[in-house]
């Protein structure tokens, strides 16, 4: 059994098609089984996604929301993947509470580090992202301040959707057709939030 972490950190000079194609060169020899762990960068998704998988937000969301707030909870996540990483590398104790004393503690050098993964990217999906990232913290802050917070709520695909498009209209006119345009909106915002949010933002 081969385990590869990290699919989405290949270098910038490899690129994910070509570690996809040694990925499958390997799937095709007989009694190799492979475990590959990875963001859900859409190229590495599309190409694995009608094989056995699991999301390891899944798992931990139960102690994210035990113990986090105040962004905390990213931290968290980011200290299990690196940790999660180390003992697929076979890290020792000692290893593995390096990896865990060298996890960056200022929020905001953690989120550079995120945006700097878009790389030639950045310039071009800025706008998109910081938009996305203004409406939803626009949307938590409002029912925040609420007397009545609803900790559960959550703002919603088609809601981000509607916020972030000017062109969406509601009339008499539109109605017949604005399913099915909605539909297809909301399916780019969720590609957008993938590619352009740097991990920041996810569904």
């Amino acid at each position: 059994c081969i385990f590869l972490d990290g699919l989405d950190e290949v270098s910038r000079e490899d690129g994910p098609f070509k570690l996809l194609r040694l990925i499958d060169e390997l799937r095709s020899i007989s009694g190799v089984k492979l475990c590959v762990a990875s963001r859900p960068e859409p190229i590495l998704r599309s190409h694995l996604e009608n094989n056995p998988h699991l999301l390891m937000q899944d798992i931990t969301e139960p102690d994210i929301r035990n113990y986090g707030a105040e962004g905390v909870f990213l931290w968290v996540v980011l200290v299990l993947n690196n940790l999660q990483r180390g003992l697929h590398n076979g890290d020792s104790w000692a290893e593995l509470e390096r990896r865990l004393n060298l996890m960056p503690t200022d929020l905001s050098r953690l989120y550079s580090d995120m945006w700097s993964r878009l790389k030639d990217d950045e310039v071009i999906y800025r706008r998109t992202a910081a938009l996305k990232l203004s409406l939803t913290l626009s949307f938590y802050e409002h029912y925040s301040s609420s007397s009545a917070v609803d900790t559960r709520k959550r703002l919603s695909i088609l809601q981000l959707t509607i916020a972030s498009d000017s062109s969406i209209q509601f009339d008499s006119d539109t109605l017949p057709s604005l399913s099915t345009e909605l539909a297809e909106k909301c399916e780019r915002t969720v590609r957008d939030l993938e590619t352009r949010c740097a991990g920041l933002l996810t569904v």
